[in-house]
């Protein structure tokens, strides 16, 4: 494998940046007025993001507590997953191996007993399957989403179930963003 060579003009623009960061931070240590308001700025904008996002998540809760006809649980929104999961992952009839795997992954990360996992098994193939993959998707960020985030293992059972509902990576994204902002 051939080594590539950077361009001729590579080490003046490291000094020069370099040297710009050195000029920067000079200049705000020297100030020390501009580097609070610069402080104040991003504190002002953290404390901004995290009343969006408590905002977001009180919507989404009332929201689902308008469906459900009451405020829903943390265990309780676990196994309404659980069903949407089981009822997308049997979108054909029947569930693969790999689907089941999936469902198995989230049913040990709640902690559930083989009673319980049969019980909501039971519920889900008997509950009726209204709407659309797309709209059980929806459901399932809904659920996801009530705790105020998404940990990575349910974002990548979310992409799992994106996947059930023939839907991309891009498509689970924008309709995530839909969710939040509705």
């Amino acid at each position: 494998m051939e080594e590539q060579e950077l361009p001729e003009f590579a080490p003046e623009l490291v000094g020069f940046l370099l040297g710009l960061v050195t000029l920067v931070i000079a200049y705000l240590t020297s100030m020390p007025i501009v580097l609070a308001v610069i402080a104040l700025v991003l504190i002002a904008g953290l404390v901004l993001l995290a009343k969006n996002a408590r905002r977001k998540r009180r919507r989404i809760q009332q929201d689902l507590a308008g469906t459900l006809g009451h405020a829903p649980s943390e265990s309780e929104l676990g196994e309404l997953d659980y069903i949407q999961l089981r009822q997308l992952a049997a979108r054909d009839g029947a569930i693969s191996a790999e689907d089941q795997r999936c469902l198995e992954r989230w049913t040990r990360r709640n902690g559930w007993s083989p009673e319980k996992v049969a019980a909501l098994t039971h519920r889900a193939e008997r509950e009726p399957t209204h709407g659309s993959g797309r709209e059980k998707l929806e459901a399932l960020i809904r659920y996801s989403l009530a705790d105020g985030r998404i940990d990575r293992s349910e974002l990548k059972t979310l992409q799992t179930a994106a996947g059930w509902a023939g839907l991309g990576r891009k498509d689970l994204g924008d309709l995530m963003n839909q969710v939040q902002s509705a």
